[in-house]
């Protein structure tokens, strides 16, 4: 008989001999463990030790008895039956007898041939007796390691349960809420084999719950109203892990509140991992996590998340929410949020209040497609817009703004607002905004958005992201304090990149810089910001405006190249003053390579700037190279003009005061000696090159104190002339002789 079989020699069930009285310890004077055996040779008896007393119930019983032969008998009845000759042993003058020699029939001992006279005959016999009700409570189990504790095996196993221990069937018919839930709260940790699960109340999860499945085959199948109901609820209980399983929901009614209707809500938590669960069918969200610290959402599918008939406003795949800081969403995939009956959903919600920051939530490496209206939105739901740990990295965002509804112009592919700190780093965003209704300020594939005009601890980081076919704007940022750099974008029917600020409180702090885009509406729009940083961007086939700025302060415009689309070209670089206050200062256009518009450049209402270094290349049908209007203090020199001799490569209209454009090459115009110049107004000199005569070669509009210098001097002659009429040409005096 084997019995109790554990890891350490102490607690191996040991068999104690022969004893006529029952022992108080163990032979080696170790404390007696349950299970202990020993046979008592008083009545001939197995006993086992149960904890506290020695059990008389035995594995079996031994009997001996005694018989003489008489040389004729041999037949001998014993006390009790052996039930069969493996259970005796006979021996004859203590010699044993094989058992072929004898058979056994009921309690009778036949011999084969009489024992002889006198001799002794001694039968062992041994039968099978209940040793009584032996389970996992009373077998000890212990894992046999260093400081290893010893334990019941009924203990050990309950560690983890399957649900199919508490009478679920998993036959997709059976209402298996009730023993589900029985499992949930007797134990932390349950298991579901694969099967089909009949849901129809919400299951509530218990403190350091720990959930396993068998990945899409175990299924939980919600059935029934969803309005009040989640299928999966934990609530202020921490240490919260689920894995592995599939959640359906049922959407044949709307939830109440944006908390119920989803497939897991989880809140006033610490600790949670959700990971690797398929979650389809629900009316409000497939996870909605709320005041939750410590939390990872990685590797799940949730898809096809939308209301029946009424949508609240928090549709979503995966919404956080609240106070929740220090997470992670990782690696889901997210099809299908908000396309039906309703027309309102976001792939990830992110609603967080910054009174907790820093809150440190990292979504990345998720792919989000086919949504109603954002991919993936934050909104910074506190009292201050710093939003530092915020990270939206190397996510895959496609085909948003899918609505029909002709009322609806959200669309994102990532908005964001609240964004001091945020970081927009190596997403990929295709598609947005297809079937959005009226245009918004908000409108982009990627927007970062504020209603704080001050300058922030951190700024917004939008950084080597990849946009592509967006029907409104490529990256539009609406806050201040911003950094936009190395993106690329391409196909962008509006925008590429825009600033949208504020002109009364002034949006201050915007770079962008390293950027690419090619076939774009217009390159780089920027509006009513101060302390802005433009370099080094590069865009291609750009069918409008190539840098527009208007109602800037403090603008550098250095080292871009702007390519326009042949023939549609509209402006390469163009600060104006179309919104109030009307005035743009200290803007400096340096060192940028301007190409194939119809105008290069034009620079309205500018005080206190240069434009110094540019080469301007005008497309196939010109209009006009650089345009200055109503500007004081600006000064524009040594830079490069070319293109169609018909038009004017300068001109200068409006008021101006205190205005120099000199010493840059333009085309010289055909027929003359000089660039085409048409200087309309006062207060702007130009100092040009041209032939000796330019009351004759001078082209265009000129102004007292604009000078041509000879640009083929010689001796006897002069250095230049300068205008002392105004007029087209106006009249023209040499001045400094040249020695003969």
């Amino acid at each position: 008989v084997i019995t109790n079989v554990t890891n350490t020699v102490e607690d191996i069930t040991q068999y104690q001999g022969a004893h006529a009285t029952d022992p108080l310890a163990r032979n080696d004077g170790t404390p007696l463990q349950v299970g202990d055996l020993y046979f008592n040779t008083s009545i001939n008896e197995l006993k086992v030790w149960s904890g506290t007393t020695w059990v008389p119930s035995s594995p079996g019983n031994v009997a001996v008895q005694n018989f003489n032969g008489t040389g004729s008998q041999t037949a001998f009845t014993l006390s009790a039956a052996p039930i069969a000759e493996n259970n005796t042993q006979i021996y004859i003058d203590g010699v044993y007898q094989q058992k072929d020699t004898y058979a056994v029939a009921g309690a009778t001992i036949n011999f084969s041939a009489a024992p002889p006279n006198l001799s002794t005959i001694e039968v062992v016999s041994f039968s099978i007796a209940s040793l009584g009700t032996v389970d996992s409570s009373n077998v000890s189990y212990n894992q046999g390691g260093t400081g290893a504790v010893t334990t019941t095996v009924q203990a050990k196993l309950q560690e983890s349960v399957s649900v199919m221990d508490f009478g679920a069937t998993g036959d997709g018919v059976t209402d298996d809420t009730a023993a589900i839930q029985a499992a949930l709260t007797a134990i932390a940790r349950v298991y579901f084999p694969t099967g089909e699960y009949k849901i129809t109340a919400q299951l509530n999860l218990i403190a350091n719950q720990y959930i396993t499945g068998d990945g899409e085959g175990s299924s939980l199948v919600f059935s029934g109203s969803m309005a009040t109901d989640n299928l999966i609820r934990a609530s202020a209980v921490n240490d919260i892990h689920i894995e592995g399983i599939k959640l359906t929901g049922d959407q044949t009614v709307d939830s109440v509140l944006i908390t119920n209707g989803c497939g897991m809500h989880i809140s006033g938590n610490t600790r949670v991992k959700i990971k690797d669960c398929i979650i389809w069918n629900f009316p409000q969200a497939g996870i909605l996590v709320d005041n939750v610290s410590q939390f990872e959402i990685s590797g799940c599918n949730i898809k096809d998340i939308y209301p029946v008939a009424t949508a609240t406003s928090a549709i979503a795949g995966i919404s956080v929410q609240d106070l929740s800081t220090d997470g992670l969403l990782t690696n889901n995939y997210i099809n299908n949020i908000g396309l039906a009956n309703g027309d309102t959903g976001i792939g990830i919600r992110m609603i967080i209040d910054s009174s907790n920051n820093p809150f440190q939530i990292r979504c990345s490496e998720n792919q989000v497609q086919n949504i109603a209206t954002h991919g993936m939105a934050y909104y910074n739901n506190g009292t201050v817009d710093e939003s530092e740990g915020m990270i939206i990295a190397n996510n895959i965002v496609r085909n948003t703004g899918m609505t029909t509804s002709a009322s609806t112009n959200l669309g994102n592919g990532i908005y964001v607002l609240g964004n001091g700190g945020v970081q927009v780093l190596g997403n990929r965003v295709e598609n947005t905004q297809v079937n959005t209704g009226a245009s918004s300020v908000t409108d982009g594939s990627i927007v970062i958005n504020s209603t704080i005009t001050t300058p922030l601890l951190s700024p917004a980081i939008v950084a080597n992201n990849t946009v592509v076919n967006s029907t409104e704007d490529g990256i539009s940022i609406q806050a201040s304090r911003a950094v936009v750099s190395n993106n690329s974008l391409y196909n962008i029917t509006g925008v590429a990149i825009k600033g949208q600020g504020n002109a009364t409180t002034r949006t201050k702090g915007l770079v962008i810089t390293g950027n690419t885009g090619d076939s774009t509406a217009q390159g780089i729009h920027i509006l009513k910001f101060d302390d802005i940083t433009i370099s080094g961007n590069s865009f291609y086939g750009i069918g409008g405006k190539g840098i527009n700025v208007d109602n800037v302060n403090r603008c550098s415009i250095t080292g871009n190249n702007l390519y326009g689309d042949a023939g549609s070209g509209d402006i390469g670089i163009q600060v104006q003053q179309l919104t109030a206050p009307n005035t743009n200062t200290s803007v400096s256009i340096n060192g940028n390579v301007v190409e194939n518009f119809h105008q290069a450049c034009q620079v309205y209402s500018v005080t206190n700037g240069t434009m110094s270094g540019n080469t301007f290349v005008l497309g196939a049908t010109p209009s006009r190279g650089v345009l200055w209007q109503s500007c004081t203090n600006f000064t524009g020199t040594g830079n490069t003009i070319t293109g169609d001799n018909t038009v004017e490569m300068f001109k200068s209209t409006t008021a101006a005061t205190n205005c120099l454009f000199a010493d840059n090459t333009m085309t010289v115009r055909a027929g003359k000696t000089t660039p085409y110049i048409n200087n309309a107004v006062d207060g702007c000199t130009v100092r040009a090159y041209g032939g000796t005569d330019p009351a004759t070669d001078a082209n265009g509009s000129w102004r007292v104190g604009d000078v041509v210098l000879d640009n083929t001097p010689t001796a006897g002659g002069s250095i230049g002339s300068v205008c002392t009429t105004a007029g087209t040409p106006g009249t023209w005096k040499t001045f400094g002789a040249i020695t003969a």
